[in-house]
């Protein structure tokens, strides 16, 4: 009894400390994408373990797997770095968001749409922003996400969904970045409608056509803030 006392606990101790690591890492991929730490900003080890109320050692793992998430980079004797997104990285973002997002679009309009996802899709395709509130373009960012991840949900394909929650993690930092962007919430809903109504259509060339318009709007706007 004894000796499964003592495997529970260490079972229980493991546990505590991988979701310590994974709360951690969470925290610090949110700031990062939110802007709370800048490109190219250093980030100091007992800084980041003060701010999460942590050791340093769940702190180091969060940045290397921040690292491998191409969110941050590690100089050698320096420490780890926010990246900065490239010109080329940002045009081969927007290539294979356009691959995976138009492809989504397109199978679920060919599928039997799933009535109550198709609800949330027309929730989430209404939601806008109003200009120089934070509050309500962090409401918009959230629904935008949850609107093309929901895209991928409805088209069937877990590699699709996987894919497209990937994404949004780059997705997500650009329209943080861009949150002087004004006010394009008219013109953005609108497009949003458009997909949705072509999935709910079961259109497949429509639901490619506007999604693609929509990526390559998106990604005029971006390249509009350099």
């Amino acid at each position: 009894m004894r000796k499964l006392a003592r495997s529970g606990l260490r079972t229980a101790s493991r546990a505590a400390a991988g979701s310590l690591r994974e709360q951690v890492y969470n925290l610090l991929r949110k700031d990062i994408i939110t802007g709370v730490y800048k490109p190219g900003e250093a980030l100091r080890e007992e800084v980041l373990a003060e701010r999460y109320e942590t050791s340093r050692t769940p702190v180091r793992e969060a940045a290397s797997r921040l690292e491998r998430d191409q969110l941050l980079r590690f100089v050698p004797n320096k420490g780890y770095f926010v990246r900065h997104i490239t010109v080329t990285e940002l045009n081969e973002l927007y290539e294979y968001r356009s691959i995976i997002e138009c492809a989504a679009a397109e199978l679920a309009a060919r599928k039997e749409p799933d009535p109550e996802l198709l609800a949330q899709l027309k929730e989430l395709s209404e939601v806008r922003y109003r200009p120089e509130d934070r509050r309500s373009y962090i409401r918009f960012i959230e629904a935008d996400t949850a609107f093309h991840i929901g895209i991928a949900r409805m088209a069937r394909n877990e590699l699709l969904v996987r894919a497209s929650t990937d994404l949004r993690c780059s997705i997500e930092r650009l329209l943080y970045a861009g949150l002087d962007l004004g006010n394009y919430a008219t013109g953005l809903t609108q497009e949003h409608r458009e997909i949705y109504d072509a999935i709910r259509n079961r259109d497949e060339p429509r639901a490619r056509e506007v999604m693609m318009r929509h990526v390559l709007g998106s990604k005029s706007k971006v390249f509009s803030l350099l």
